[in-house]
């Protein structure tokens, strides 16, 4: 997978955005995000730059609300080679490009905010599976043989997971003295 470092240095981001992006990187590092938080946010404005390049659009100060919206619409068409994005996917992309500008704001390099206008989508969420019977709970509850060591660890997480409502990664990074 290209690095969106490497990404910066494709053509467009040297031609358009290359400074604001490098300033939004060092800020996302001193705030402590993660690298791969990073690297996210660096493809996802390269994209958006290489967009920008294509509708002829030489400075970010030039963008206006209208072009954020044919951003998103941009977004949302099928790709021939793709396919679709996810409602998701249009949104993480977008929260990136929200959150250069707002940087650009807050910094004072613009004072106008052509995104302040966006409302991301909200994803429709999945129902949530079938609960289990209480038939059902106690058989799998019973399920582990207590009287092996890997039974009695799995009867033990099962019990917390019934008793606590704890999800599995969370599960997962308990220590001892949390318990």
């Amino acid at each position: 997978m290209i690095q969106a470092s490497e990404l910066l240095m494709t053509k467009p981001a040297r031609e358009l955005g290359l400074k604001e992006l490098a300033e939004l990187k060092i800020n996302m590092m001193t705030e402590g995000f993660s690298d791969r938080t990073i690297e996210t946010y660096l493809a996802s404005l390269v994209r958006f730059i290489s967009y920008l390049k294509e509708k002829s659009i030489e400075k970010l100060n030039e963008v206006t609300p209208e072009i954020i919206n044919q951003y998103r619409i941009f977004l949302s068409l099928d790709r021939p080679d793709k396919g679709r994005l996810s409602l998701q996917s249009q949104n993480l992309r977008m929260i990136a490009v929200i959150n250069l500008f707002r940087f650009l704001v807050r910094e004072k390099h613009y004072l106008y905010d052509p995104t302040s206008h966006v409302r991301l989508a909200k994803p429709v969420r999945k129902r949530t599976r079938e609960v289990l019977s209480q038939r059902e709970m106690v058989r799998l509850l019973n399920a582990p043989n207590p009287e092996k060591k890997l039974g009695l660890r799995d009867k033990a997480i099962l019990e917390l997971y019934y008793s606590c409502g704890i999800r599995n990664t969370e599960s997962r990074l308990l220590t001892v003295k949390d318990i």
